[in-house]
């Protein structure tokens, strides 16, 4: 059994010494006998040492999703008076969504292939560990390897950072992508020579674009360039932007292209229409309470008035019987058309006002669902609470605003305040970007390496 493809559950409270090194050296067997990295063992063998009152409930070797991490740290702080267990494996299911025309089982081969070349990714249990240094994150960031702190104190916001990171999913999509370009030039998929080189030539330019990025980090490290390593901590921990675009083989010029975007890319995330950092807040919140100033009726409109917006620039079809062909709309009567359209499609719509956030439900006439999440200005304001460290690294002091009992001058510090930390975090990346354009100049060779790599993958299409 792939070591990606399975959760250890181990129970070592009050364990005798016999015990423990049983478990050892099944996971040490385990370990070598699928070739994964050992970085992360010593670690392991350290908390079971130290730690002889706790239970590591799971060592996750990979993401399992959400529910799998949730359900690990809740048994590890709710267990009162466990009993000793056996340890057991148990296998799960991918956790990937990938669109493509290949069967799902190429596509499991693909993960599994892609995973004995690189070495599956590993988490790494911290105990009694929370605030992490960023480089440290970083480094281990780009082995594949995921720190996973582990607080006195439940906090799951480290632990879902490791589960968002999308590098090695962005490299199956890669793969499978090479898979599709060379089936549509006609070739076979059964093409084993071929198929091989593919996984080769992807692996090697993701270790080239890793390498790259390590050597930045320690750099960046040597140099105390802080605002410019927290940027990069902002660009991969906070915000995943690791997109398909930088393997491009049609494109020489990728890495760079994709260091150029770093500021498209982060802007749009931050005044995404539900983003946390976005300024706008359209239901009229308050920043010092639960309390949502805008009635439920305005809210339905702003509802219906935003599936328009995003249904705007898609073409109707509708059949004009006198014509005999399909009715051309100007702009305004497209938008009237489908201002009826949603009206008559949307059943209801409902609203839940939760603490910090407020839960948009909308239920269609022909029975599909669609929710929509948007965080209030409270959550807005507390999210600062992530930041505020890494911005003192890097010698950005800013002060959480001073609310008092009026709710549009809260309302008005705290939006300015939303505007102040998206200028600093937009900062930091402006300088990531410019220190990676100039050490990628300095580092050309990454860039003649992945050229290589490109052409014989063209090559390869093309035969």
């Amino acid at each position: 059994m792939a070591l990606d493809e399975i959760i250890f559950l181990i129970d070592l409270i009050n364990t005798n010494s016999n015990k423990l090194g049983k478990i050892r050296n099944d996971i040490l067997l385990i370990l070598q006998k699928d070739k994964i990295n050992l970085l992360w063992l010593g670690e392991i063998l350290c908390i079971l040492n130290d730690s002889p009152y706790k239970i590591i409930k799971e060592i996750l070797s990979y993401s399992s999703g959400y529910k799998y991490i949730c359900k690990f740290v809740k048994k590890l702080y709710s267990s009162k008076n466990p009993k000793i267990k056996n340890y057991k494996i148990t296998k799960i299911s991918f956790p990937y969504s990938i669109s493509t025309i290949l069967n799902p089982k190429i596509i499991k081969k693909i993960i599994k292939k892609t995973n004995k070349i690189l070495g599956s990714a590993i988490w790494m249990p911290l105990i009694n560990q929370s605030f992490l240094d960023p480089k440290f994150i970083l480094n281990l960031f780009f082995k594949d390897v995921y720190p996973l702190p582990i607080p006195k104190e439940i906090k799951f916001r480290d632990i879902l950072h490791g589960l968002a990171d999308n590098k090695r999913n962005i490299l199956y999509q890669y793969i499978i992508r090479l898979f599709e370009a060379y089936y549509n030039k006609g070739g076979s998929i059964n093409n084993k020579k071929v198929i091989k080189k593919f996984y080769k030539y992807a692996c090697q330019k993701y270790k080239h674009i890793s390498k790259f990025f390590l050597e930045c980090i320690q750099d960046l490290s040597n140099k105390q360039l802080n605002k410019e390593l927290i940027g990069l901590y902002l660009i991969f921990r906070e915000f995943y932007i690791f997109n398909i675009d930088i393997f491009s083989h049609d494109n020489e010029n990728a890495l760079k292209d994709y260091i150029n975007k770093l500021p498209i890319y982060i802007e749009k995330i931050l005044y995404e229409r539900d983003s946390w950092f976005n300024p706008d807040d359209p239901f009229i919140t308050s920043p010092n309470s639960n309390d949502v100033i805008l009635s439920d009726k305005k809210i339905k409109k702003k509802i219906l008035s935003y599936l328009i917006e995003d249904d705007k620039n898609k073409p109707e079809l509708v059949w004009d019987e006198g014509e005999g062909k399909f009715k051309t709309f100007t702009d305004s009567e497209l938008i009237k058309y489908k201002k009826e359209k949603y009206k008559k499609y949307v059943d209801e719509i409902k609203i839940q006002n939760l603490e910090q956030f407020i839960d948009i439900q909308i239920l269609y006439c022909d029975g599909y669902k669609q929710k929509m999440t948007f965080p209030k200005l409270n959550r807005k304001l507390n999210n600062f609470g992530s930041f505020d460290d890494l911005f003192k690294l890097c010698n950005i002091h800013l002060k959480l605003p001073i609310l008092s009992d009026d709710l549009n001058m809260n309302r008005n510090k705290t939006i300015d305040f939303l505007k102040e930390i998206n200028v600093n975090i937009i900062e930091c990346i402006k300088s990531s970007q410019q220190y990676l354009l100039n050490f990628l100049n300095i580092k050309s060779s990454y860039l003649i390496k992945i050229q290589k790599i490109n052409l014989k993958i063209k090559k390869c299409i093309l035969i």
